[in-house]
């Protein structure tokens, strides 16, 4: 990927299970990197601290967001701005669908993140007759 970060994380649930996936990959590997992760609560908590982000961050720290999917970008931005809020630092954003849909591409690249998609709704669909 070439893109130099200490954590990831994003919004609740979706990108819980990505990160922590991308994390233990990565500390699997011969690299031995260890990403910490996080998790942007969709708002904060009531009760106790009221954290809207939980996790091992500090500030400064540079930070992958990621998400499931890509449409129109709400979620994937209203993470980077949670984050960037935090302290962290977001210039890189990976989602595993971009679905090209309701220019959420051009919405995240607008707000200075760089978008990283496995797949496109193109390469799922590519291929698929319909009989």
């Amino acid at each position: 990927m070439g893109v130099e970060i200490d954590c990831l994380g994003g919004l609740e649930i979706g990108a819980i299970s990505i990160a922590t996936t991308i994390s233990d990959f990565a500390y699997a590997a011969e690299a031995k990197r260890q990403w910490r992760t996080f998790v942007v609560r969709k708002q904060a908590k009531d009760h106790g601290l009221g954290k809207l982000i939980e996790g091992a961050i500090r500030s400064g720290d540079r930070a992958l967001i990621v998400d499931d999917v890509l449409t129109s970008g709400g979620s994937l931005l209203k993470a980077v701005g949670s984050a960037r809020e935090a302290g962290l630092v977001v210039t890189h954003a990976l989602v595993i669908v971009d679905r090209k849909e309701q220019n959420g591409r051009l919405k995240v690249e607008q707000d200075g993140v760089k978008l990283i998609s496995l797949l496109t709704i193109d390469d799922l669909t590519a291929g698929h007759r319909s009989d």
